[in-house]
């Protein structure tokens, strides 16, 4: 079994940008012979870049994704300001 909890971690402002990290947070479980066994990972998956009212957001390869689309798809990182 695996869940899997996508959350945004606390911004940092540098400059007249601010920077919010997003990460993935699993547990993971598997039963073997009677005995339960958990671990737990958390890993960086994008960072948001807010600045003049607008968002952009980058893989952790450094590539753009759609601000809007990581709105639609994860609600609780709706902090992310849409571009005017």
């Amino acid at each position: 079994m695996q869940s899997e909890i996508i959350s945004a971690e606390e911004p940092l402002s540098l400059g007249r940008f601010i920077l919010t990290p997003v990460a993935k947070l699993s547990l993971n479980r598997w039963n073997i012979k009677d005995s339960d066994s958990y671990y737990i990972t958390k890993q960086a998956v994008f960072i948001i870049v807010t600045d003049a009212g607008k968002s952009r957001a980058f893989n952790m390869a450094g590539e753009e994704v759609s601000a809007t689309d990581l709105k639609v798809r994860y609600p609780q990182l709706s902090f992310i300001k849409e571009a005017d």
